[in-house]
């Protein structure tokens, strides 16, 4: 593969100045996306027109029109469908060259006898011939880069263009022989000329075209140009390619020995065909281009074009049309971040394979057939290879797993990536404590105990013993009267945050502005014998008409069961102590295993009416000994 730099005009004038300062910076200023691979075009279907053809484009997968003699060709399914409509158009001279907007159903011919047909609605097969245009010299080449422009060239140094959807055209002098020109825009412009010229203009409505590069084949016959990334390659007879992509830096490589036509889709991919052969490129301005090849039966293609969305296609002299197409993109679903209950953001891979997406975007749900889907933040580049795409999605429960893929779809065909799952935070459960003194007329606080997450609430509730409070619903309480020798605690619940979760904070006692500070039940350390635990016990002098005391002992674990029980009844201020023993089966299966490991278990009056847990604490009993506290 030989490179050569494009040798440049001395002789620019300041035009050339003007072009650089006000239209080359644009293309500058289009950054070219890095290509990973080279595209690869399947094989080439073919289908006989029966009439030679001169020149095709495919503004899109589902629309390429062909032109010979004085009809149109035209296929609305070519990736799916061999049928070609034949057109008649009412054109004055042959038709030699076809242009469609793309990503449209525009379309401009041109030809002998300054031959000029157009028509808005190609699959209508209606076509408007327009009087002879361009003093009826051969118009051999058109581009219309959009509805709203199309520059044509003839054979004998003219130009004509328009701006008005093809309804009326402007001659234009540009001063060479070009056979052929192609546009990104109604400000960038490049021609070829049979001496081997490459010219670039950023006012092709007045002239101006400026020298850029010289093939020293002489040979140049086919110029393309791409609409978004400003990518420009022409071809020659002898296999060179010759590309840019700011219009003022052309490089060449040989990679054919003949080649006759090019086309360049908006985003880049390129395409240039010869005899039995086409070659496609995403990188044709890098310093090191590949280019892939695949068999062409056309011998030689008079055209060739290709739509961003992965499809292609070519005619020849010999009255046939190709049909090729790029793969369907790929897709791999990668891993789920930044996961909270409710939100999660969507991670895949996906390579477009060089043609434009349709669409991407990620399916997820509690099972595998889905249910619901977000697009993917940013839509991957056609010539961007391999690419990271996301999605954050929102409104998921929480504790629960979710399964998701990413699919990815262009004209060509769909990829979904394989099932991945993650699963979300459990709701945030509060830790709520109360803040304050409890007393008749201070304001106590019912603090969560943790950081409220966005989109969630909190709820409230104060219970007074065992009753909640009416009305007592915000996360402050002021202490009332009502209140005085009895216990409060305070609830909290949090939603909104994919799930409910509550819990109790601890109590306070409020005591009486006339029994002042509050005395509550007191309960000794446990003394114990082989088979009995006892302990002293003084009722509060507050409690009202006694203290009712349980002493309970329990198995450990799970599912616990009573060994012994003693319930007594303690005067206000009174201490008494008070033992609790183990039972028959109890002692019987002390005898057996020498050990038995109880929980002892003191509950009853803590001060005025108010019950609870007075002590827990965990006995072992062995035989012929005291038994052991911890």
């Amino acid at each position: 593969m030989t490179s050569r730099l494009g040798t440049r005009n001395a002789g620019r004038t300041r035009t050339r100045v003007a072009l650089a300062a006000a239209l080359l910076a644009g293309l500058l200023a289009i950054a070219a996306t890095p290509a990973v691979a080279t595209p690869s075009l399947g094989s080439w279907n073919s289908t006989s027109l029966g009439a030679a053809q001169t020149g095709v484009s495919c503004p899109s997968a589902g629309l390429c029109v062909s032109v010979g003699a004085t009809n149109a060709y035209v296929n609305t399914a070519p990736s799916t469908g061999t049928t070609w409509q034949q057109q008649a158009t009412g054109a004055v001279g042959a038709l030699k060259a076809v242009s469609c907007a793309p990503g449209s159903s525009f379309c401009v011919a041109v030809g002998a006898s300054g031959a000029v047909v157009v028509n808005s609605a190609t699959g209508s097969g209606s076509w408007t011939a327009l009087p002879t245009q361009d003093s009826g010299d051969t118009l051999t080449s058109v581009s219309c880069p959009s509805t709203s422009f199309c520059l044509a060239v003839d054979s004998s140094g003219g130009a004509i263009y328009s701006t008005n959807s093809g309804g009326s055209w402007t001659s234009a002098s540009p001063g060479h022989t070009f056979t052929a020109a192609a546009c990104t825009g109604s400000s960038l412009c490049a021609a070829v000329d049979a001496s081997g010229h490459i010219y670039v203009s950023g006012t092709p409505q007045s002239g101006g075209w400026n020298l850029e590069a010289v093939d020293a084949n002489a040979n140049l016959n086919s110029v393309a140009c791409g609409t978004t990334n400003g990518i420009c390659v022409a071809v020659d007879g002898s296999g060179y390619v010759w590309a840019t992509q700011n219009a003022s830096t052309w490089s060449s490589t040989h990679i054919a020995s003949s080649l006759s036509a090019v086309t360049c889709t908006p985003s880049g991919v390129c395409v240039a065909a010869g005899s039995g052969t086409a070659y496609a490129s995403d990188n044709p301005t890098s310093g090191n281009p590949s280019w892939a090849s695949s068999s062409l039966a056309a011998s030689p293609p008079t055209g060739v074009s290709c739509a961003d969305q992965g499809l292609c296609a070519a005619v020849d002299g010999a009255g046939s049309a190709y049909v090729a197409t790029l793969p369907a993109p790929s897709a791999t679903t990668g891993s789920a971040s930044s996961v909270s209950q409710t939100t999660a953001t969507l991670n895949a891979t996906v390579n477009p394979n060089d043609a434009a997406l349709t669409s991407c975007y990620f399916e997820y749900g509690t099972g595998t057939s889905y249910g619901s889907t977000a697009p993917c933040s940013s839509t991957p580049s056609p010539t961007g290879g391999v690419q990271s795409v996301s999605a954050q999605v929102s409104g998921l429960s929480a504790g629960t797993t979710y399964h998701f893929q990413v699919v990815a779809t262009s004209a060509i065909g769909s990829s979904a990536g394989g099932d991945q799952s993650f699963a979300t935070a459990a709701p945030l459960h509060p830790s709520p404590s109360i803040i304050g003194t409890a007393a008749v007329g201070n304001t106590l606080t019912c603090s969560l105990g943790v950081t409220l997450p966005a989109g969630a609430s909190a709820s409230y509730g104060w219970v007074r013993d065992t009753t909640p409070i009416a009305g007592a619903t915000g996360a402050t309480y002021v202490v009332a009267v009502a209140d005085e020798t009895h216990h409060l605690y305070c609830s909290a619940t949090i939603s909104g945050d994919g799930g409910t979760a509550s819990a109790n904070s601890g109590y306070v006692s409020v005591p009486s502005e006339t029994l002042g500070t509050i005395f509550e039940t007191i309960v000794g350390p446990p003394t114990s014998s082989a088979r009995t635990v006892s302990m002293a016990i003084t009722c509060s002098p507050q409690a009202v008409s006694a203290c009712a005391v349980t002493l309970t002992l329990t198995t450990l674990g799970r599912h616990p069961h009573r060994l012994g029980t003693k319930t007594a009844r303690i005067a206000p201020g009174a201490k008494v102590t008070v033992s609790v023993a183990l039972d028959s089966a109890a002692r019987a299966s002390l005898a057996r295993a020498h050990r038995l490991t109880a929980e002892l278990t003191v509950t009853g009056t803590i001060v005025g009416v108010i019950k609870g847990t007075l002590k827990r604490q965990k006995i072992t009993f062995t035989t012929g000994r005291h038994a052991r506290r911890h």
